[in-house]
């Protein structure tokens, strides 16, 4: 049976780009849940139109996305105890639907890893995006031991055969993607990578 697909979006203050990423991804048969991380009461005419496409956790003050995400995963836990994969994206809309889907298909043929998209940085890319994110990866290296081509693009997918293990990181406010990685590390977890493209570096 082929499993459900369910996208993972922490949101702190969005805006109405969230509304139009959770409508198209209601559309391709994802299963959505977003966390509302304290975004405050102005925020929520928004948060209630988008509850017509999604499940809404809710955070009273904001946490950062670490604890977003265990929160996210802790739902996953309780209310999906079968075969799924889940996806994160970022709630300004800078991922595509199409990659987000991509990276779903190679997580469920390898559901004992953790599949990482990396961002295409092309020669128009400015010099400080590209050289930042070289010492993001010199970093990542050198503190986890797992070498990957892109820190920052904040899409990853995964089954629910990672999820207790991903439920045992720490809620790191400012890190969480290389928590992330460290996780892999002592879990003994692979880390696939796959190219996405990325409005933010492509308009950079």
């Amino acid at each position: 049976m082929k499993p459900i697909r369910i996208a993972l979006i922490p949101a702190y203050q969005p805006d109405e780009t969230l509304l139009a990423l959770v409508r198209e991804l209601a559309l391709r048969d994802f299963f959505l849940i977003v966390v509302n991380d304290g975004s405050g009461s102005e925020y929520e005419p928004l948060f209630d139109e988008v509850s017509r496409s999604a499940v809404i956790l809710h955070h009273h003050e904001n946490q950062g996305k670490g604890a977003s995400m265990r929160t996210g995963r802790a739902y996953l836990r309780e209310h999906f105890p079968f075969h799924y994969t889940a996806v994160t994206l970022d709630c300004d809309g800078r991922h595509r639907i199409c990659d987000a889907e991509h990276l779903c298909r190679v997580a469920e043929e390898n559901r004992d890893a953790l599949v990482w998209g990396t961002r295409i940085f092309r020669r128009k890319t400015p010099i400080r995006v590209r050289l930042g994110n070289k010492m993001q990866c010199l970093a990542a290296k050198l503190t986890t031991g797992i070498s990957v081509r892109d820190t920052g693009s904040g899409l990853c997918a995964f089954s629910d055969l990672l999820t207790a293990k991903m439920l045992e990181m720490p809620d790191n406010k400012g890190d969480f993607e290389m928590e992330l990685l460290r996780c892999c590390k002592r879990s003994h977890i692979p880390v696939p990578q796959v190219k996405v493209r990325n409005q933010e570096i492509e308009e950079a």
